[in-house]
C-alpha cells in the first residue's frame, strides 16, 4: 500500500489489519515512487490516448469524452508482473 493517510492512519484500517495480522503483511511502498503504482501506468496511457495530437473544441467536449474513455477502457494490467518487473 501507498503511505496515503486514509491508508496508515485510519482507525477502520487499523483496526482491520490488527484483526486479520495472522494472515495479512502490509507492504508499505516507498514515498514517491510511481514505479510501483500501477495508477500511474494508466495515467500514462491515458494521457497519451486523450491528449496526444489531440483537439477538443471545448472543455465541455473534453470532459466528456474523457468520462467515456475512463468508463469503457480496459487498461489489461497484471499487476503482479508490474510491480516484480521494478524490485530488484
Amino acid at each position: 500500500m501507498d503511505k496515503a493517510a486514509a491508508h496508515y492512519k485510519s482507525k477502520k484500517i487499523k483496526s482491520y489489519l490488527e484483526k486479520h495480522k495472522d494472515v495479512l503483511i502490509p507492504i508499505w511502498l516507498p514515498t514517491a515512487s510511481p514505479e510501483f503504482m500501477v495508477l500511474e501506468e494508466c495515467w500514462n496511457i491515458s494521457k497519451n490516448d486523450l491528449l496526444l495530437l489531440t483537439y477538443y473544441p471545448s472543455f465541455k467536449e473534453f470532459a466528456r469524452l474523457i468520462g467515456e474513455y475512463f468508463r469503457t477502457k480496459h487498461f489489461n494490467l497484471n499487476m503482479r508482473n508490474y510491480l516484480l518487473a521494478n524490485v530488484g
